[in-house]
């Protein structure tokens, strides 16, 4: 293998690669499955170490900030502009020159480079470019033919001179000198026959380090991603030693020894690799700084082979060997001291295993509080949390309107495993439950992309989308929820309040009568059924399926709020008031202090309705409809010069809300007769909340 790496493409060569597969995709060159396969792999990591993905279905950047997936702009490339020092030698180039004239590199063909390099887990081999331009080849070939001449010349010469002896010529060009090494006593070795030594095991999707058969074992399971394990101690001036084995994997890979580790971002890293080469750089605030560049070495065992890799360090000086055989000096001051730890890396290729054995450390007296690691030093790692379970735990978060704690379980979810959709489509709907509709299009969006065959994470996109008032996406994603699994209730009932929004009734009520016949226990089934009712103006049998949503789901505070919004519709508005202030306690929102205001004012109530109805503006100042239902009671109130601005107000906010248009022309009408209008009798009720049944009653 050459020593080369694997092409690593830039955002705009990503996204040409993506329109090139839409276009396949298009024209049937490649089926669904094999276009999403390709465009999960059309990924890249910035200069920040930022990993960055493009959506299979929204064609939209997405990066990962450690928790999640979030909609973002990945950094754009640009060339090397003429007049800048030259990319290849560093050498100030003249404005206006395409060739540097001190090393010949043409910015022509110079590569595109992203402002801050991307950092991939490990500096990439490089191959030097080829200079172009400077001085011609003839005056070259013509100046090298003048220079043999004179040394055959010279030859001459000391030949008629000394007849014969030319010892001195035959003297061999001497090697840089080797350094001493260091005599230091033996501080500590770990066998890893246990986990004592306390390098801390963890096991998730992405990796796995563990002890096993008498060794440390590290697996990448991904690719671009570099894990670690350090000893938990602090030298200054040391030897370490390890054996390291590729137990399998693909050979373009990274595996090797950290030494003077501070911190995530300060440490030094000898880099082997299974192809046969070698590699020093450095850690420095986000980025990999090279100090001996990828190398070919012969002494390097290549593929599924042993090396044991030795790093001496004293002073600034470090001293880099394989299998007992010296492979370079370097001398670098940044970092006098730190943690020894051990690594395994993946570049383009996923599934590098490492197995670790017979560590030694060899260090001055006094310098190392322990001959054998104890766990002490190092803390055992956390376990691992439960995907599943936080996403249980989630869920009962939901149904109890605890939004921002469900949150936190999806995202902690998500951690513990960056590709599990479902965490990501639950997260979603924790999200439009609250009404937070562009996160929650976001989030599912995430979801459908890490699992193409999941039908609630496609249902769960159309309900995202249809409540953001995206409609064609959501029946298209609604569509897409009920190919994948037809008899999956809730894609149906979804489908449904897509086409509802639609004003497609007929195709509502279908999927509506649908989904309830799949599952008679689906809140959501019940709940498109009754607006399917509503929009029918069958008010009672509207009713009586959001009562049964309600009585599935009641402690989610929008079943609530919908149950009391119908009831409201029915005029019944002693129960509406019941069920609003039973909402307001699951979830104070603004829509229900305004249906809450509503409902008094329709009894007259309106000192209890403005209380409201302010409640409602101050959660929500942008809720037109509470400003005109105020403007509204001060009409009843006959003070139309506090109701019109705030009927103005509100056709700010909605300039086509018949209410306050209404409202408006009404008081126009009543400020230039100067007639005051009659104000109605107040009926004074008292209401107190009561919770409906938590079991539903029989059908």
């Amino acid at each position: 293998m050459t020593g080369r790496r694997t092409h690593v493409m830039n955002v705009e060569e990503i996204e040409r690669r993506f329109h090139e597969l839409e276009k396949k995709l298009k024209t049937g060159a490649i089926s669904k499955a094999e276009f999403e396969a390709e465009v999960k792999r059309l990924q890249f990591q910035d200069d920040t170490g930022r990993y960055w993905m493009i959506g299979a279905q929204s064609g939209k950047w997405y990066f990962y900030d450690g928790s999640q997936w979030v909609l973002g702009e990945p950094p754009r490339a640009t060339r090397p502009r003429p007049g800048s020092p030259c990319p290849n030698c560093g050498q100030p180039m003249e404005p206006g020159t395409v060739f540097c004239g001190n090393c010949g590199y043409s910015l022509e063909t110079a590569p595109p480079t992203i402002p801050a390099t991307p950092i991939a887990p490990m500096p990439p081999r490089g191959v030097t470019p080829r200079a172009r331009g400077g001085i011609p080849g003839w005056v070259l070939i013509g100046c090298a033919t003048l220079v043999v001449i004179g040394v055959l010349t010279g030859i001459l010469v000391v030949l008629l001179a000394s007849r014969g002896n030319l010892a001195f010529l035959q003297r061999p060009t001497p090697e840089p000198p080797i350094l001493p090494t260091p005599a230091f006593p033996l501080a500590w070795q770990d066998d890893f026959s246990t986990p004592k030594g306390g390098w801390g095991e963890a096991f998730d999707l992405q990796s796995v380090k563990k002890y096993e058969n008498g060794q440390y074992h590290i697996s990448v399971n991904v690719s671009e991603l570099f894990i670690w394990s350090t000893a938990g101690q602090d030298l200054a001036d040391f030897i370490v030693e390890v054996e390291a084995t590729q137990v399998s994997g693909p050979s373009d890979n990274g595996y090797g020894l950290l030494f003077r580790f501070q911190d995530d971002q300060h440490f030094y890293r000898f880099d082997i690799s299974g192809d046969g080469f070698y590699l020093l750089s450095k850690r420095l605030e986000n980025q990999w700084v090279t100090l001996v560049d990828w190398t070919a070495s012969p002494y390097i065992h290549k593929g599924q082979a042993t090396n044991r890799l030795k790093v001496i360090c004293q002073g600034p000086r470090i001293s880099l060997y394989v299998n007992d055989r010296h492979l370079t000096d370097f001398s670098d001051g940044s970092y006098s001291h730190g943690d020894i730890g051990l690594f395994a890396g993946t570049l383009s290729q996923s599934g590098v295993h490492i197995s670790f054995d017979n560590l030694k450390v060899w260090a001055p007296e006094g310098t190392v509080t322990v001959v054998t690691p104890s766990p002490s030093v190092t803390p055992e790692a956390p376990p691992v949390a439960d995907p599943s379970q936080l996403i249980a735990q989630g869920d009962e978060l939901v149904l109890e309107s605890k939004f921002e704690e469900a949150v936190k379980a999806y995202e902690q979810a998500t951690r513990a495993d960056p590709t599990n959709a479902l965490a990501y489509a639950r997260w979603a709907r924790a999200l439009y439950l609250d009404y937070q509709f562009d996160k929650a299009v976001a989030k599912a969006q995430v979801a459908s992309e890490l699992d193409p065959t999941s039908a609630e994470a496609f249902a769960l996109l159309a309900r995202s989308y249809d409540w953001n008032g995206q409609f064609d996406q959501a029946l298209e994603a609604a569509r897409k929820a009920v190919t994948l699994d037809p008899n999956y209730a809730d894609a149906r009932a979804f489908l449904a309040g897509v086409y509802l929004d639609l004003d497609r009734l007929d195709e509502a009520a279908s999927e509506a009568q649908i989904a309830v016949q799949l599952d008679d226990q689906s809140a959501e089934a019940h709940r498109n059924l009754g607006w399917v009712y509503f929009f029918k103006e069958q008010l009672p049998e509207a009713l009586s399926e959001l009562e049964k949503a309600a009585r599935l789901e009641p402690n989610l505070w929008v079943r609530q709020h919908e149950l009391a919004s119908m009831r409201r519709r029915s005029e019944a508005y002693v129960e509406a008031i019941i069920a609003y202030q039973r909402a307001i306690e699951l979830r104070p929102q603004a829509w229900s202090y305004a249906g809450l205001g509503a409902c008094y004012y329709e009894l007259g109530q309106y000192e209890q309705a403005l209380t409201h109805l302010q409640k409602a503006v101050e959660l929500d100042s942008e809720l037109a409809g509470a400003y005109a239902m105020m403007g509204w009671v001060y009409v009843r109130l006959d003070q139309c010069d506090r109701a019109v601005p705030l009927f103005q107000q509100a056709l700010g906010l909605n300039s086509d809300l018949e209410e306050a248009q209404e409202g408006l022309s009404e008081c126009q009408v009543a400020m230039a007769t100067s007639t005051p209008g009659p104000t109605p009798t107040p009926v004074v009720i008292f209401v107190t909340a009561t919770p409906l049944l938590a079991t539903p009653t029989p059908a």
